[in-house]
């Protein structure tokens, strides 16, 4: 018997999670790509909640969970936002990301109040400067100080399954520390 555990990919358009769900999950996912009636630099989004699975161990099934990170799409993050085993916020690598909405995941999600293992995705970011992704790491860094949330910011490539699993792994670490330090 499995223990099953959610874990939520929440993103801004174009942001990878549908694309580490497709990646990771073992199982043909389900998900809500519609083509986009604007032009958003791609020609489909999800207008939904993306769904896979994963088995971690032999022990553990994780659904995979992708929402949309823009505040209107809230009450996706209701449906999802229920005994949430980790959150991973993807972020698409730019000079300077826009923190507006990982400042509304934080307030919504609740991860410090729920102690809820939280973490940043920072997808597209393979053609930059080593030195251009620290910086941007740094700044996504800075803003989780100041919501006094301790995570990781990590590089992903979402196409790719062994990038990808970092991700999955990371928050079962997080997990086991803070039962060895019950």
């Amino acid at each position: 018997m499995s223990d099953y555990k959610k874990l939520a990919f929440v993103g801004g358009v174009g942001s990878g999670k549908t694309t580490i769900i497709r990646t990771l999950s073992e199982t043909a996912t389900i998900n809500t790509d519609k083509r986009s009636t604007v032009d958003i630099g791609k020609q489909f989004t999800t207008v939904g909640i993306d769904y896979g699975r994963i088995t971690l161990g032999d022990s553990m099934a994780l659904g995979l969970y992708g929402v949309p990170g823009q505040r209107r799409f809230s009450m996706l993050w209701d449906h999802i936002n229920h005994s949430l085993w980790g959150i991973v916020f993807l972020v698409r690598y730019t000079e300077s990301p826009d923190v507006e909405d990982l400042s509304e995941i934080i307030n919504f999600f609740d991860p410090v109040g729920h102690q809820t293992p939280f973490l940043i995705g920072l997808t597209h970011s393979d053609l930059a400067e080593d030195e251009d992704v620290e910086a941007v790491a740094e700044i996504l860094q800075q803003h989780l100080i100041n919501h006094h949330l301790p995570a990781a910011v990590v590089a992903v490539d979402c196409t790719s399954f062994d990038s990808s699993m970092h991700i999955p792994l990371i928050v079962n670490a997080l997990h086991q520390s803070r039962q060895s330090a019950s």
